[in-house]
């Protein structure tokens, strides 16, 4: 069960900045990356 806990803590920030780039990169469709 902990290595889905240490998974769960190196994926999730991952997802989030990704989430956040997608986000900020939908609404402002003059950054291009």
């Amino acid at each position: 069960m902990e290595i889905y806990q240490k998974l769960f803590e190196v994926l999730f920030p991952v997802f989030f900045v990704v989430g956040i780039g997608y986000y900020l990169g939908k609404k402002n469709p003059k950054i291009d990356t």
